[in-house]
């Protein structure tokens, strides 16, 4: 089996880039209908997310402690504190994390991602550490571009995907 197809990561994290650029910092904790994430939480558990693979890989997590416990699986929108990052410090951590990643997930061998899912999440379904690792970079990625491309059209703002001819 090949290695990691890091070029749909970088697909899906210029989508990520482009569904967050020209949202409004008073907009990011807006919720667009009731119980639906807030653009802050989208980002921030993103980041969160990708800071935590490295430890997965049994390095150190590189985002602050504080990132998972506000933007962790799990983590309550009503627990938020009333200071938070801003969008323009979110998507800086998620550039420099998205570069150390692609860095870090070039040097793992077949042998390594052929190897069981180290993380405590959906090991039946994503039993090796490369299922993990796809579904995390790219899955759980765009999962999360289109909760915000659902939200950006409730807030009357462009499309993050346009085909040609569009």
């Amino acid at each position: 089996m090949p290695a990691l197809d890091l070029a749909s990561f970088r697909f899906a994290a210029s989508l990520l880039r482009k569904a967050f650029a020209d949202v409004p910092e008073a907009d990011m904790r807006l919720r667009a209908i009731p119980e639906m994430n807030p653009p802050v939480w989208l980002l921030g558990h993103l980041v969160a997310t990708f800071g935590a693979i490295p430890k997965m890989l049994g390095g150190s997590m590189t985002c602050p402690p504080e990132y998972w416990a506000m933007f962790g699986p799990g983590s309550k929108l009503e627990n938020l504190p009333a200071e938070l990052p801003t969008k323009d410090v979110l998507l800086a951590h998620f550039g420099r994390t998205s570069e150390h990643l692609l860095t870090l997930l070039s040097t793992l061998t077949e042998e390594q991602l052929n190897g069981p899912n180290p993380s405590p999440y959906f090991k039946a379904e994503l039993p090796t550490l490369r299922s993990i690792l796809e579904n995390l970079l790219v899955g759980h990625t765009m999962l999360h571009v289109g909760q915000m491309t659902a939200w950006r059209k409730v807030q009357g703002l462009s499309k993050v995907i346009s085909l040609p001819g569009e």
